[in-house]
């Protein structure tokens, strides 16, 4: 039996029936296969980890990517739901949609509060065996269907009748619901298209409402300050959706008109409740990067507006802060200002400005925002820049832009405030300035690119009922969290000499469980409760309190949001980071898009970061399939005039970097038309290797 690697339209995944719920024998013994990489028709490689797990049947075959360890035999210890085993869900998936379908609707829906009482029972075995059958479940339901889609989207956009389909490159909100739809149809085997709920919803939002349960248990131990890994949450085929409507609501970040925002969210919301995808419950199975996708989309339905900026790059923060504490968006960041554009244009030494103003500098100003707020501007660079700083702030700029908002703190290794900063009117509006660009990364799609501690997110995400523990400090300062714990190793004397150092004659000594609380109080909120209140101010102006909650952040996932995913030198594939686009004369052409694909594929990690730079405006990888890069051959070539093939010939790549667009002359066809050979040759017939011969005989080999 043929494994099927990409579920498509003839194919019908409904291939065995379900294992019966308390089946606990046929759950152990579900087929499963080796590890490995899972790939598309056309070769896109699908990289969620873990197995294949086949079910056959007589004349058809499913191939399902499973985020988890192989099934394991029932195990009694393991709690639980509604009478069926994690081992039952991962055999019934085996089977497909069908078959998992039916074990959750056998095991009937589930309420809110029955979903975090049954959570809050469960141990630390039972949750993990639970999340990742919770996962197999959701990928039994979604991959076939997402797979389908995204080939869909590959095709050149002309369907049956000559009627248009989408493409990456057109795609919208609407053409997205739609192409579900009919997607989930076609996956089925059923021609309908009319049908505007999916089959598998319901069991979609059991499943998710059980992860969201796992999932709120987690952040609720977390209040301490404890870490929250979000690996075992995070849906690979779910991500592969929100990636989709990414490129669906931003293919280009420009301003906003919020009524049309609106309506383009009208059908995100349509999509949610026909695939069971209903807010809060899937953003437990969402990762960072989607997060901060609907986070963009809730805050541009509030308002979405600009602003222009002339900045240097030495001093790009302190250039910009007088410009926005003058514009609007200043007063409006004291009450709610929705998300702000913003628009640099840089300046040079001489005065001038650069030309371009779009998403590329766009981003390069918003990583400059970051590296100045944690490590001051560069003083070799300032006495040119100051010179050109705007008219009023050149002396305030001269001595305050080598001090960081955030300087390294050595002994915790992170960057944060500074406890012994001076308080002034100049330095709060800065804080203030600060915060309000931390949550404007996100509104601008430009994440900041630098570290900053998750400490600072837990803050703004817990607001006034943040909790100076001793985990939390122990997670930010081992060594600080080290000295308050040696309180509790005083001798009686040693304590008795150290409290009563603390208080004025008159007054009771604390307890150690006292003097601890006040450590922590000092340490993670007193000392630096100006500088904090100032940016939270800015922060949440932005997003305030009502915004964030229902996208169930943790505080390293809003870290991510707003400063990017971690960034390291591992080599990189663009076409697993970026949805490729090309044109009708490069996807024509196979000969020139294997040359091109085989150059940039050997390249160094160095040189395709440059690459990155050059098409993007920014080094640094966004999270996977997030964005799209565009490659044109725009450039018209007069085939019979060798000087038009000269000129390409020495023509260098262009790009635009407000919309992730390369463009390439045709050194193919100019080629060919120096050493007279027929370019719809080797267009058609392919071939990398381009050879002349005789006048009357003309090859492409």
């Amino acid at each position: 039996s043929t494994l099927l690697i990409s579920m498509g339209c003839a194919a019908s995944t409904e291939v065995a029936p379900a294992v019966p719920v308390g089946d606990e024998a046929a759950a152990a013994n579900a087929t499963t296969a080796a590890p490995g990489q899972v790939s598309t028709t056309d070769g896109t490689p699908v990289t969620q980890g873990g197995l294949l797990r086949v079910a056959k049947s007589a004349d058809t075959a499913s191939a399902l990517p499973i985020n988890a360890n192989p099934a394991v035999a029932a195990d009694s210890s393991i709690a639980k739901w509604n009478g069926i085993s994690p081992a039952v869900i991962r055999a019934a998936a085996a089977h497909g949609p069908t078959a998992i379908g039916s074990c959750i609707t056998k095991a009937g829906r589930v309420s809110q509060q029955e979903a975090l009482t049954w959570a809050a029972d469960l141990d630390a075995k039972s949750t993990s065996a639970w999340l990742a059958a919770l996962q197999v479940g959701l990928d039994a339901l979604w991959y076939p269907l997402i797979t389908s889609a995204e080939s869909a989207l590959k095709h050149d956009g002309q369907g049956q009748g000559g009627a248009r389909r989408p493409t990456w490159e057109s795609l919208t909100a609407a053409e997205m619901l739609k192409l579900l739809r009919s997607t989930s149809e076609c996956v089925r085997g059923q021609g309908s298209e009319q049908s505007s709920s999916w089959t598998y919803a319901d069991s979609c939002m059991t499943l998710l409402a059980l992860i969201d349960a796992i999932w709120q248990q987690r952040l609720l131990s977390s209040v301490d300050g404890s870490r929250v890994d979000d690996s075992p949450f995070v849906n690979a085929s779910l991500q592969r959706v929100l990636s989709m409507l990414g490129i669906a609501l931003c293919r280009t970040v420009a301003v906003e008109d919020v009524s049309t925002f609106s309506a383009k969210l009208h059908m995100w919301a349509s999509v949610q409740r026909d695939f069971g995808l209903e807010r809060p419950r899937l953003c437990a199975a969402l990762d960072a990067p989607s997060k901060s996708l609907l986070l963009y989309a809730d805050t541009v339905s509030v308002a979405d507006s600009k602003l222009k900026l002339e900045v240097s790059r030495a001093l790009a923060l302190w250039d910009a802060w007088p410009q926005w504490r003058s514009s609007a968006c200043c007063s409006l960041a004291r009450g709610r200002s929705g998300s702000v554009k913003l628009y640099p244009r840089f300046r040079l030494l001489n005065g001038r400005l650069e030309a371009g103003e779009g998403h590329g500098p766009r981003k390069e100003l918003f990583a400059m925002f970051g590296q100045q707020m944690l490590f001051g501007a560069a003083k070799g660079k300032l006495a040119g820049a100051v010179s050109g700083a705007v008219a009023g702030v050149g002396a305030y700029v001269a001595a305050a832009a080598t001090i960081p908002l955030f300087p390294y703190r050595k002994e915790a290794r992170v960057h944060w405030f500074d406890a012994a900063e001076k308080r002034s009117e100049e330095r709060e509006s800065m804080y203030h300035f600060a915060g309000w660009l931390i949550a404007q990364s996100v509104c601008n799609r430009s994440p900041l690119g630098v570290a900053l501690p998750p400490l600072l997110f837990a803050k703004l995400l817990a607001g006034d009922g943040f909790k100076p523990t001793l985990r939390a400090l122990e997670t930010f300062d081992p060594s600080a969290a080290a000295g308050v714990r040696a309180i509790h190793k005083l001798t009686i004397e040693e304590f008795e000499s150290l409290a009563n150092a603390e208080v004025e004659e008159g007054q009771r000594p604390p307890t150690r469980e006292e003097y601890e609380a006040s450590a922590l109080k000092q340490l993670l909120v007193d000392a630096v409760s100006w500088q904090f209140d100032a940016l939270k101010t800015g922060f949440e102006a932005v997003f305030p309190p009502e915004a964030l909650r229902p996208l169930s952040f943790s505080a390293e996932q809003l870290a991510v949001a707003v400063c990017g995913p971690a960034d390291d030198d591992a080599d990189f594939d663009l076409r697993s980071t970026f949805r490729i686009i090309e044109d009708e004369e490069i996807a024509g052409c196979p000969a020139l898009q294997s040359a091109l694909w085989e150059v940039l594929d050997s390249w160094s990690t160095k040189d395709k970061r440059m690459v990155l730079q050059f098409v993007t405006g920014s080094e640094r990888r966004p999270a996977a399939w997030t964005e799209a890069i565009s490659i044109q051959m725009p450039f018209e070539l007069d085939a019979a005039d060798t000087t038009s093939a000269t000129h390409m010939l020495g023509t260098l790549p262009q790009a635009h970097t407000c919309d992730n667009m390369l463009e390439l002359p045709n050194y193919l066809a100019a080629l060919c038309a120096l050493r007279g050979v027929d370019y719809t040759f080797v267009k058609t017939q392919g071939g990398l290797t381009i050879e002349k011969q005789g006048r009357e005989e003309k090859n492409a080999k």
